[in-house]
């Protein structure tokens, strides 16, 4: 994109130049002009981009060291709240609802958590947009253990999502939580298979961590404690956030507590 804007950019200089008739009309001056534009615009983008980049990892490390250092704290939640509340396109506020609600419930602040899906306005957002944001409902009222509440997500979930199931990345934000509400309902068989599922689908590394740690923890429910501490065992190299770990600490002691240990 950087090239591209970059072609763009030089060709509406040397356009310009060529209708003022700068360098006296001749071709070759025009043509050298479009390529010294373009290298100048290349480098200056590159810059800005590199810039841009930079800040944005600053604030994305300054969020880890928080969380590592106060855990899930206020001051943490505030920083995404405010995010939330600056607006922006559609997408943007989707993007932004998702993400404080995934930490708000790896926080165990439930009631927030569902309080920060209803600042999407849902007229806005596309039909996959719906979906994730159904499935975040879903997610939130398994984890929140209001089984009811989950049983009606549940439903619409199924009714908006049969085409785009199978789909990497939201297919796997749907397995995800469903599985989760199979836990909730103690249906460990569909909790193994659609965990599965979610690891196949995910595109990031937190979704995968997370569904192989409910994945392992179905296993155990079903009473198969080899492949628990199999898949226990590969999860170790895998977590990275404050939650996963704490997560797998209790996996970790659920399944030697199956080898009496």
């Amino acid at each position: 994109m950087i090239a591209a804007f970059s072609w763009l950019m030089s060709f509406s200089i040397m356009a310009v130049c060529w209708v003022l008739r700068i360098k006296g009309g001749y071709l070759n001056e025009y043509i050298r002009i479009m390529v010294y534009a373009f290298l100048i615009n290349l480098c200056v983008f590159t810059a800005l981009f590199l810039i841009y980049c930079v800040v944005k990892n600053s604030k994305r490390r300054k969020l880890l060291c928080l969380i590592e250092e106060k855990g899930y704290c206020d001051e943490y939640y505030d920083i995404l709240r405010k995010r939330l509340e600056r607006g922006g396109r559609a997408k943007t506020v989707l993007k932004n609802a998702l993400f404080y609600n995934d930490e708000l419930l790896d926080g165990e602040r439930y009631a927030a958590a569902r309080d920060a899906l209803e600042a999407v306005n849902t007229d806005t957002v596309s039909v996959l947009g719906k979906i994730s944001l159904s499935a975040a409902y879903l997610k939130t009222a398994a984890m929140s253990r209001n089984e009811d509440e989950a049983r009606k997500y549940y439903t619409v979930l199924n009714d908006i999502s049969d085409y785009i199931i199978d789909k990497k990345g939201i297919g796997s934000e749907i397995a995800y939580a469903k599985a989760l509400y199979h836990f909730l309902c103690r249906d460990y068989d569909n909790t193994a298979q659609q965990s599965l599922k979610a690891i196949a689908l995910s595109e990031s590394k937190k979704q995968s961590v997370d569904s192989r740690l409910l994945y392992a923890l179905s296993l155990l429910k079903l009473g198969n404690k080899e492949k628990a501490k199999e898949e226990t065992l590969f999860i170790c190299r895998e977590v990275f956030t404050k939650r996963q770990r704490e997560n797998l600490i209790s996996l970790m002691t659920a399944v030697e507590r199956e080898y009496g240990i």
